[in-house]
């Protein structure tokens, strides 16, 4: 078995910690079945971008399945580019011995992208004003 290096044990135990607090913070938003797959899924897509070592495009299939039960929202959206951009391991690790490199921006190409996305729709959704349920009576009770 091939020790770590101590920033490779620092990155493994920054990511395993950023996982865990990504997690432990989707918990809150918990009071239903439909809630709790879609948190299932967020959660399965953390891991699948940050904590695991070892990524295949068809690790996907859990986060898209956990997806397809919630169509529409930005879970089904996010993982669906990412599953259009892991196909580029595929590519990257056809092509790059054909380069004469190693592929050691790939992770970029595959993960960045539908980080970002997720990331944008979720900062849009925070800036969006919410009206409460009680300013809505007086409007909904004229006729």
């Amino acid at each position: 078995i091939r020790r770590l290096r101590p920033l490779e044990r620092r990155v493994k135990w920054g990511f395993s910690l950023l996982f865990a607090a990504w997690a432990t913070g989707l918990l809150v938003y918990v009071r239903g079945t439909r809630e709790m797959l879609r948190v299932w899924g967020w959660t399965l897509l953390a891991y699948v971008c940050l904590a695991s070592t070892w990524f295949w495009p068809w690790y996907l299939v859990w986060v898209l399945a956990l997806a397809a039960l919630a169509p529409g929202t930005l879970l089904a959206r996010t993982s669906l580019l990412l599953s259009t951009t892991a196909l580029v391991l595929l590519l990257g690790r056809a092509i790059s011995p054909a380069l004469g490199h190693d592929p050691v921006d790939l992770p970029l190409f595959i993960f960045l992208p539908p980080l970002a996305y997720g990331l944008a729709g979720y900062l849009r959704r925070l800036r969006q004003p919410r009206i409460a349920v009680a300013q809505l009576g007086p409007l909904l009770s004229r006729k």
